[in-house]
């Protein structure tokens, strides 16, 4: 009903946002952004504008390919001043958690997210940073969409201070007092690293981007 009610009228802009789920994550987290295509057929917008903070040059060629347009591309620099990159050998997941706990406990300001590689290093480390006294909640797709909602609404409003979680948790979230985000562990790429260390500074004071690696 949504999308017959859109084809009666006429559609001067069709915008996309984080446009690189139709190449790199559709199929796992957006598959609707997948269909894109066929809406964008449908409804013949004026104009169509794609939009994404990271896709390289295999990514975007892939978005102009998929939704079938004839299109200028306009790209800005990647490079955020404020915030600070690290990366820190550490070899065993309990001595990590020790590197976070203190880094936390050291900081009474602002927010932080911690990304974890799995489900149980999610709820591991969220419960060990609850036994040490940091308030935090574990979040990932195995839990159900009432409790994620209510995490997410709780760390947006700041009743809780640490986000542990995998990949399921970042896309769209834009809480700007974010100060620290740790990675236990190296995404599969690049670009998704960077587009989770980028959830932090958002309000353009300084922050850290902690990479623990083995």
């Amino acid at each position: 009903g949504f999308f017959k009610n859109f084809k009666n009228l006429e559609i001067n802009l069709l915008a996309i946002d984080e446009a690189h789920c139709i190449s790199e994550w559709g199929h796992n987290f957006r598959p609707d952004y997948l269909n894109l295509y066929e809406v964008r057929k449908e409804l013949k917008p004026k104009r169509t504008l794609a939009m994404t903070a990271t896709a390289d040059d295999i990514v975007q060629q892939d978005i102009i390919k998929r939704l079938n347009m004839d299109c200028e591309k306009i790209l800005t620099g990647f490079n955020r001043p404020n915030l600070f990159f690290d990366n820190v050998l550490i070899t065993s997941e309990e001595k990590q958690n020790e590197y976070i706990l203190k880094s936390l406990s050291k900081s009474n300001e602002g927010s932080a997210i911690v990304y974890c590689r799995t489900r149980k290093s999610v709820e591991l480390t969220s419960e060990y940073l609850n036994n040490n006294g940091i308030n935090s909640l574990a979040y990932h797709a195995g839990f159900d969409s009432n409790y994620r909602r209510d995490a997410l609404d709780n760390f947006m409003a700041d009743n809780v201070d640490v986000i542990v979680a995998t990949t399921a948790f970042g896309m769209g979230i834009d809480k700007p007092d974010v100060r620290t985000v740790f990675h236990k562990g190296m995404p599969s790429r690049l670009e998704e690293y960077y587009q989770q260390a980028g959830r932090a500074g958002r309000d353009g004071k300084n922050a850290k981007c902690v990479l623990l690696y083995r």
